[in-house]
């Protein structure tokens, strides 16, 4: 289908046919060509101050928000979970209101908010979460994470198009969705007795397990309570970013008020093969 035109890349495959075929396509994207690069980076501690108010009770199972369902089936393992800032264009004031620092500085951010074929939001994948290959609705935009929380020494990563990148807290990392992305979370314990590091319950503090991750630790909770306490779900195996769509940098004013009025389709689909 390559050969035949129909498709920029075997591995770029927008599900929803709303398709330019003359934007460039590539897997990854070097963030500091994009202006919000350094206004995100430099307010990432803001950002977590504010995730730490969430509580579990208040985040989202992805697949579950209107016209996003087949998103679940994406879901082999741990949890995916979402707190929804903008989507499809349209603010959630409820949840901007929850977090009003980031919330600023996204309005800063306009391919982003404006944004009718995505979303802008936190997203969690839990301890042993693993995404299916699967490719994103439409080439019209590109998707950037800010890893907010990052276990420390699991390998949590993404590969989009065949290569792969891990997730560093506090650096942007741009892709493009359309091409064919898994992601994955593997769990702390398991990754120290892969490596040969694990202590026995007799040796450790079990600093490895139920603490929090990152550089901020002592402003997070622990993973033994099973209360709704703001950030009490933030654990030492949790990895949150913040996830934005925005449009395609090659997209004129015009091709986004065009794109804009076409009914929005953004869901993602699961690939059969890589």
């Amino acid at each position: 289908m390559v050969a035949e035109g129909l498709l920029l890349h075997a591995q770029h495959r927008p599900v929803s046919g709303v398709v330019e075929y003359y934007l460039k396509a590539q897997p990854f994207w070097d963030p500091a060509t994009f202006k919000f690069t350094a206004l995100l980076e430099g307010a990432v501690d803001v950002i977590h101050q504010e995730l730490l108010r969430l509580r579990r009770s208040e985040l989202s199972s992805s697949g579950t928000r209107t016209g996003n369902t087949l998103d679940g089936g994406l879901v082999a393992g741990g949890e995916w979970l979402e707190y929804v800032f903008w989507s499809r264009g349209a603010e959630n004031e409820a949840h901007t209101r929850r977090c009003p620092r980031t919330a600023e500085l996204m309005r800063n951010v306009e391919q982003a908010i404006s944004m009718t074929h995505g979303q802008v939001q936190f997203s969690i994948l839990t301890a042993g979460g693993r995404l299916r290959p699967h490719s994103g609705a439409t080439n019209l935009r590109l998707t950037a994470h800010l890893p907010l929380v990052v276990p420390e020494g699991n390998r949590a990563g993404i590969r989009v198009g065949g290569h792969e990148r891990q997730w560093v807290e506090g650096q942007m990392l741009v892709f493009d969705d359309a091409f064919v992305h898994e992601a994955w979370n593997p769990e702390v314990r398991q990754q120290l007795e892969a490596s040969g590091d694990a202590k026995t319950g007799s040796e450790g503090g079990g600093e490895e397990e139920g603490g929090v991750c990152g550089p901020r630790k002592t402003e997070c909770k622990t993973d033994d309570s099973d209360t709704d306490a703001p950030g009490a779900w933030l654990t030492l195996d949790t990895r949150v970013i913040l996830l934005m769509n925005f449009w395609h940098p090659e997209l004129t004013e015009e091709d986004k008020l065009q794109h804009s009025n076409e009914v929005p389709r953004d869901f993602a689909w699961v690939a059969l093969d890589n």
